[in-house]
Formats: C-alpha cells, structure tokens, sequence
C-alpha cells in the first residue's frame, strides 16, 4: 500500500507540473535544449538525480542550461505519465516509467518553474538588507544582479544614451568589422540575427533600400515566410549600406556556411562592438536593434498589424512584447512593409491602438504563385500622418520574382 501511495502522489504532482505545459519548440530550439540534456546527464551525481546546475562553464550559460534542464524534465513527465496509463500494474515497464518520473521530478524540485521572477528576487533582497529571516542574498540563478529581459535593456539605453547607435556604428568604422553590412541591416530593418544571412538589397528610383527577407521562427501558421521593406532614412546605417550597393544597383548579404553557428558569432562581434563603445559594464546585444526599432514604430503610433507586419509577425500579440513606446524616438526612419499573410489582432490593444478604421478591410492577401504578382504592400505612414498612404513607388520587380515560396 505504502509503495501505491507513493506512486500516486509523485503521479499527482507530476500533473501538477506539466499543467499548462506546451512543449513544442522551434526546431532549433528543441535541438539545443536537446543537446544541453545531454551534458546535463555528464553533471548528475548518479543517474537518478538532478543535474548540478553549478557545474555551468559561466553565469551566462547557466540561464540556457537551467531552460534546458526544466523544459526536458517537463517533456519527460509529460511523457511519462502517457505511457504509465497504457502499462500494466506492477510490470517491468510501468516500474522503469515510474524512475523516470521520479528523476524528472527531483530536476523540477531542484529548479521549480518560475523562481526566475525578478521583481520577486528584488523584494527577497530587499528584505534581506533590513535583516528578515529567510531572505536570500544570493540570485537564484547564482547572479548577483539578475540580468534585464532585451526590451529592458534596449529601453534603458534608449534613456540614458541616446546616441548608443551612433556611438557603436563609429566603432565598427574605426575597426573596420567585417560585420558591418550585417548589423546595418539589423538597424535599419529589426530583424532577427538568423535573418540577416542571404538579405537581399536593392536601391530604388526614389533612393530608398528595399529588403527581402526570409524569415525565422515560421511554420505553417507562425511568423511571415518572407517580407520586403522599403526604408528610408537618415542614419549612417543607411549611408554604407547606399555606398556598398554602389553602381550595381543591388546586394545579397552572404550565408557564411563556413561558420558553425553564424548567428552566435554575429551576436558576438555586437557584444564585442557595444562593450567598446558604451563600456564593458552596458548590457547589449543584437536583438537591441530589433527591440529598438519596435519602440520606434510604437512612438510612431503605427498599427499593431503594421509593427508585427514589419518584425515579420503573423499576430499582434508577439509585437506587442518588442520594445516600449516611451522610450521609442519617432520619426526615425519611413518604412513600407509587405509580406504574404495577413496579420491577426489577437491581444487587447493599449495606449498605441489606432481608432477603427472607416475603409472597409483590405483583401487578404495570396500566396505568391510561380509567376507570382506581388501582393500589395501595407505602407507604413509616416508621423504626424495616421492614415495609410500608398507608396511612392513599387518595389522593384526582380526581388518579387525571387521572393520565397511560403512553407
């Protein structure tokens, strides 16, 4: 009886851990939580106990490695608790599915799920300062200073140096980066480090770039397979980027297949960039550039469906967490956004809503075919004007016949 019970309140709370739990990642995602599982395992005293998280190779990888470590344990609980109703009573089988939730288990005690809140790590530090008992003075990451999510931390630049753009664009100047191209786009654009490999660039008659993005974190229903932006603005961004295109009127940004993780070595020459140029103490990397360029449509008092047009969103509510209108500087740059699927407004608009609209909705726009013609792009109108106009000119027609075939 006593082994019975037991089995039934690891099972009851087994269920109370994987309640709510959608375990489906981005395939790479996945893969990498995958792959830290398997190191995870090398720092388990024995292999039915939690990994030892204090095993990390630095701080920074130990918010990775502690993802990893509860994202598996969930799965695993998941898993097994599917399989324990299909075995019978007492078999071989059910007895190794009840090891496996008993070690899956141990990982979710070690690291419950949500104790990375820092707002409440905030009020347990400061309550250890005036002498509470029970209060920890330690991170529960092992930081001591627990690090700010990249809105925060592109919103507190964006406060306190105003000039971080400039300031880190001259220095990749003065070194002569070979990442230039690459974080020009990022600055201009928003887009995701993993996107900028194969962008390609053209110049327009009106002297605007146009980019045609692929996009990343897409499947069947989620994100926009591809974009174009047409951008204008007056930014040294955009400068070297007008000067690299030069007479041959467009640029295609290489893939970089000679490097294992082109993306991490991208986000490393930023860091590299910001440390140099703002401090060694400033929090910075690539995805600032997106978070800011999210502030900056959002000061512009653009649609929801224009900001997630341009981040490369199907839905509102994944714009809605890019960067923060007040500290965002309108005006910045023009944009004109197209894409192939029509963006749904799935969250509560706030202060940034548009009033509704009394042009009746526009057509939804079709997937490119293999003579495709180009759907029509949502212009992004440009402050103090609230209405949408329509471009001054089209897109030129060679990016549009290579534009990607949606997933």
């Amino acid at each position: 009886m006593a082994e019975i019970q037991q089995e039934y309140d690891l099972v009851r709370s087994c269920r109370q851990y994987v309640k709510g739990f959608k375990s489906k990642l981005s395939p790479k995602s996945e893969a990498d939580y995958w792959k830290k599982a398997k190191r995870l395992d090398d720092w388990r005293p024995n292999p039915d106990s939690p990994p030892d998280l204090s095993q990390c190779p630095s701080a920074n990888s130990y918010y990775p490695y502690r993802a990893a470590a509860v994202w598996t344990a969930r799965t695993e609980c998941q898993n097994a608790l599917r399989e324990r109703e299909k075995l019978p009573v007492g078999s071989p089988e059910r007895r190794e599915v009840i090891r496996r939730l008993r070690r899956a288990h141990l990982t979710l005690q070690a690291y419950p799920v949500g104790d990375q809140n820092i707002a409440r790590f905030k009020q347990q530090e400061a309550a250890a300062r005036l002498g509470l008992k029970n209060a920890p003075t330690t991170c529960p990451q092992g930081r001591r200073h627990p690090r700010d999510s990249k809105a925060k931390v592109a919103s507190k630049l964006l406060r306190t140096r105003p000039d971080w753009a400039t300031r880190v664009w001259a220095r990749l100047e003065a070194v002569r980066s070979p990442w230039r191209d690459q974080i020009a786009v990022m600055a201009l654009t928003g887009c995701r480090p993993q996107e900028v490999f194969g962008v390609k660039i053209e110049l327009n008659a009106d002297g605007a770039l146009v980019f045609l993005i692929q996009g990343a974190k897409t499947d069947d229903h989620k994100g926009q397979p591809w974009r174009r932006l047409t951008v204008k603005a007056a930014r040294p961004e955009f400068t070297h980027l007008v000067d690299r295109i030069g007479s041959a009127g467009s640029l295609t940004l290489p893939v970089r297949t000679e490097l294992k993780d082109p993306a991490d070595a991208l986000g490393t020459a930023v860091r590299r960039a910001g440390a140099q140029a703002l401090g060694a103490e400033t929090e910075f990397s690539a995805y600032v550039y997106r978070h800011t360029m999210a502030a900056d449509l959002k000061a512009d008092k653009l649609d929801w469906e224009d900001i997630a047009l341009v981040l490369g969103h199907s839905v509102t509510e994944t714009a809605s967490l890019y960067g923060y209108w007040q500290g965002g500087t309108p005006g910045v740059r023009q944009v004109v956004a197209e894409a192939p699927r029509v963006v749904k407004v799935n969250h509560r608009h706030g202060k940034l809503a548009a009033p509704p609209s009394s042009e009746p909705p526009s057509e939804p726009l079709a997937a490119p075919s293999a003579e495709p013609s180009p759907p029509s792009p949502r212009p992004l109108p440009h402050p103090p004007a609230r209405q949408m106009d329509a471009p001054s000119s089209p897109p030129r027609p060679s990016l549009a016949d290579d534009a990607p075939k949606p997933y």
